[in-house]
């Protein structure tokens, strides 16, 4: 029985270590990645797309205001 128990901590310290070791390894391993776009829209399209941004803005500052 004490065998089985200690097998079973030498188990968990193992897995421990291995989860310790691939978080180092993770970290280095991050970098961002971004994409840039640049758009030429005719003047409807201008438009269009300040009325949309228009009501974008207006619902965020109403719904930042009441909270």
């Amino acid at each position: 029985m004490e065998e089985k128990s200690l097998m079973i901590k030498i188990s968990k310290e193992i897995i421990k270590n291995n989860i310790q070791k691939s978080k180092r390894r993770c970290n280095f391993m991050k970098y961002n990645l971004a994409f840039k776009y640049r758009i030429y829209p005719n003047k409807e399209q201008e438009l269009l797309i300040n009325k949309t941004f228009g009501c974008v803005r207006f619902v965020y500052n109403t719904i930042f205001v009441h909270c």
